[in-house]
């Protein structure tokens, strides 16, 4: 919900389902640290999923502040600490 307010994009990762969502996550996030993430907690993905999300160099977070209309909500600070709450692992999140 954060990113959303922020950027104005409400909601952040809108998917058509749950594997459209997560599509959309990783395209975000980046696959990197979603394969880490899925090999550290032994999760299997459907081969399709695979498919769809290997290759994500994730999107830097600047490129949604250019898009938003209410920058004074957009500030390292924000930026910090949106990072540190939207990570896959659970146990790295704040």
């Amino acid at each position: 919900m954060f990113a959303g307010i922020i950027f104005e994009r409400e909601p952040f990762f809108k998917g058509d389902d749950n594997h459209d969502q997560l599509v959309k996550i990783v395209k975000v996030l980046g696959s990197e640290k979603f394969h880490q993430y899925v090999l550290k907690y032994n999760i299997e993905l459907e081969p399709p999923i695979a498919g769809l999300i290997d290759g994500q160099d994730g999107i830097p977070w600047n490129h949604y502040t250019k898009k938003s209309s209410v920058n004074n909500l957009v500030d390292d600070e924000a930026i910090d600490l949106l990072s540190k709450m939207l990570r896959y692992d659970h146990a790295e999140r704040i």
